[in-house]
């Protein structure tokens, strides 16, 4: 996935609403490593807002996520694949569903569940509030670190 430049709305996930109660494979990780742990229980929700300046179609959006499939044998991160992330959440902006169009997360031996990386939507972005609502299929999951829509 090619990295982006320019001025992008950022959300940390860590700020956003989760829709249900936290347990301990949904939890939010402070310090330097912000974000939402292990969110992948079925029909948990997170819900990020942003204020755009102006509206956009087909704006670039990038989930900065990190594999949390665990090989317990060998204690490897392992990888996901687009198909696998697509399939592990549903994506709104606005109450249309965006799809994950573009990246995959690579795993790792160093036990490292906070190596983020991206995967690429687009999404119409609307002038004023506007709102992501992440939901878990139950079906793996990431760890969640930030979400970015490039103006």
């Amino acid at each position: 996935l090619e990295p982006l430049t320019g001025e992008k709305y950022r959300m940390q996930c860590e700020a956003g609403a989760l829709g249900s109660t936290e347990t301990e494979n949904s939890i939010r990780i402070d310090g330097d490593g912000q974000g939402i742990g292990y969110f992948q229980i079925l029909g948990e929700s997170l819900t990020l807002t942003f204020t755009a300046t102006e509206a956009k179609q087909n704006a670039d959006i990038r989930f900065g996520v990190a594999s949390a499939s665990l090989d317990w044998s060998t204690w490897a991160i392992l990888d996901m694949t687009l198909d696998a992330f697509k399939a592990a959440y549903t994506i709104t902006l606005n109450g249309e569903t965006i799809t994950p169009n573009a990246g995959s997360l690579t795993g790792n031996t160093s036990f490292n569940f906070w190596n983020v990386q991206e995967i690429g939507a687009k999404g119409n972005v609307k002038a004023g509030t506007n709102t992501i609502v992440i939901t878990a299929t139950g079906v793996g999951g990431c760890n969640w670190d930030y979400v970015d829509v490039y103006k």
